[in-house]
This record gives C-alpha cells, sequence and structure tokens, in this order.
C-alpha cells in the first residue's frame, strides 16, 4: 500500500491492524458499523475506517478481500464526508449461500440501501468509486478489468474536500480479517 504521497488517517482505529506487503490488514471489532435512521431507527458511525483527504473529481479504486463469518459482517470502500452525509460500497455477508453486494448512501442523516444478491463463494471484489462534482459512480469488479456498475447517487450536501477509503466492519457479535490493497486514487482534471 503507497502511502507516500497521500496522508492517510484513522477514523475509529481498530485494535488490530498492520500493513504488510503494499496490503492494509486489519481485524474487525463487534458491534460496529455504518447507518443512519431510515428504517432501523439507529445511528452508527463506528467501524473502522482508514481515508485519506481529497479535493475536486477522483476515482478511487480498491482492490477487497476478507473472510466474512457471521451475519452482516462486511467490507468495502467508503467517501465520509460527515456523520450524515457518506457513501459505502461492501460485500455483506448473509450466510454459506449468498452475500449482498451493495452500497449505502446518508444524505442528511438519513441512509438507503440498495443490493444485490452474489454467491459467498466470492471473498474478493474490487471496488471503484468515481466523482464527479456531487455525483458518483459506484462499481465492482471479479477481476479489476471489467467494472460493473452497482448505483449512480448524489449527496445533497456540497462538499469540496471530502474523505475516500477504506471500511470494514462487524455488526453482529463476531469479527473477521479484511485485506485492502492495489489502493489507487487518481485525480481527475
Amino acid at each position: 500500500m503507497d502511502q507516500t504521497n497521500l496522508n492517510w488517517q484513522w477514523l475509529n482505529e481498530p485494535k488490530e491492524w498492520k500493513i504488510q506487503d503494499d496490503r492494509l490488514i486489519l481485524v474487525t471489532q463487534p458491534f460496529t458499523d455504518y447507518w443512519s435512521q431510515t428504517h432501523y431507527g439507529f445511528i452508527k458511525y463506528d467501524a473502522p475506517t482508514y481515508v485519506t483527504k481529497v479535493k475536486g473529481d477522483f476515482i478511487f479504486t480498491c482492490k477487497v478481500n476478507y473472510h466474512t463469518k457471521v451475519l452482516y459482517d462486511q467490507a468495502g470502500i467508503i467517501l465520509f464526508e460527515d456523520k450524515e452525509n457518506w457513501i459505502k460500497a461492501s460485500s455483506e455477508f448473509h450466510d454459506q449461500n449468498y452475500s449482498t453486494l451493495g452500497s449505502v448512501v446518508t444524505n442528511l442523516g438519513y441512509s438507503d440501501w440498495g443490493y444485490q444478491n452474489v454467491s459467498s463463494q466470492y471473498k474478493e471484489f474490487y471496488y471503484r468509486l468515481k466523482r464527479k462534482g456531487q455525483d458518483f459512480n459506484i462499481e465492482f469488479s471479479y477481476d479489476g478489468k471489467e467494472f460493473h456498475e452497482i448505483r449512480v447517487c448524489h449527496l445533497h450536501k456540497e462538499i469540496h474536500e471530502t474523505s475516500v477509503g477504506i471500511y470494514a466492519c462487524s455488526p453482529q457479535d463476531s469479527s473477521f480479517q479484511a485485506e485492502f490493497s492495489q489502493i489507487k486514487l487518481e485525480l481527475i482534471q
């Protein structure tokens, strides 16, 4: 994981993490999550999150490998403006048969979730987040070459400089190891 040109920082630093062979490896802690109000009525923003600041339009790409085992365990990418405005994309474990590949967009304190089912045999995805003004494209890939759109979305709060990076969490009483590699942040002029 090349950190030479980017200033990375933790939001909710996990107890166990390391950078090894250009990979960030972390172990989630129980009862951590990102969600805000909608349907479930709770607010959570305590998942281990490693981000860097970025201004303007960009493309952020990352390979995520994970070893989920309990319902709702998840790992992916995140754009975090503040506690009421953020976007995440990840694979969320459901059971041995399927997981959900999806995204959550939180605008003005309310989250919404869009997803599709995928086989739980997949333990590795590439994610890509593209920003153009206030609009975002979220994509995934099995091989890092051919990307497929998950979602197009918009953040209502005007943002100039924001934080983008990775996250992983275990909303239930569990923990798992997640690995993040091939992290690339490309600024678009």
